[in-house]
């Protein structure tokens, strides 16, 4: 699958995301947990890339939606990143920040590689992002796996597994524990 394209039209990709929110009223006390799909968009344009988020279905404890009726918080929302001449890996928000889930623990975005040249991206992203320590990358013959802690905001320590194939696309993201993240669909 050749996910890169720096055409007009984008590259689409499907997530489905399983995620251990929080609670309305109490903080972190009450613990529900989300089951829903996100489609993302990303258009490639010279030194920038622009991404759109949706959400297509989204179930968290009693409430659930579809892709005609997703809360005001939900709906999608986009955004430019600056790539700058060599980049080696960008992030898409999944949600926007909201007072009734845990965002600090695991990682909550998706991360792109540079496909150009992916194994500069995959150990540029191991060494430097932000909170991940004791960090190991292994190559398999279908995916690059990144696999390390990751230290909150709040002091949580979380082991994240990161599988991204070839392409630079993130084919899994696993915040034990708290949140998991898998492509379902590449266009």
């Amino acid at each position: 699958m050749s996910s890169f394209n720096s055409g007009s039209n984008g590259k689409v990709y499907v997530y489905a995301v399983f995620d251990k929110w929080c609670g309305y009223d109490s903080g972190c006390d009450q613990e529900a947990m989300l089951n829903g799909t996100v489609k993302i968009t990303l258009i490639f344009e010279e030194s920038k890339v622009h991404y759109y988020v949706k959400w297509t279905y989204f179930k968290w404890e009693r409430f659930e939606y579809g892709v005609t009726d997703t809360p005001i918080s939900l709906q999608p929302f986009n955004d430019t990143i600056e790539l700058g001449d060599e980049w080696y890996w960008f992030e898409v928000p999944i949600y926007y920040s909201g007072l009734y889930y845990c965002p600090y623990h695991g990682i909550i975005n998706i991360i792109f590689f540079n496909p150009m040249n992916i194994s500069e991206s995959v150990k540029n992203f191991a060494e430097n992002y932000p909170r991940l320590s004791n960090v190991s990358v292994m190559m398999h013959e279908d995916y690059i796996e990144v696999m390390g802690y990751h230290i909150s905001a709040d002091f949580v320590i979380t082991r994240v597994i990161i599988r991204v194939n070839y392409d630079g696309v993130p084919i899994m993201i696993i915040s034990e524990g708290v949140r998991t993240i898998t492509l379902q669909e590449g266009l």
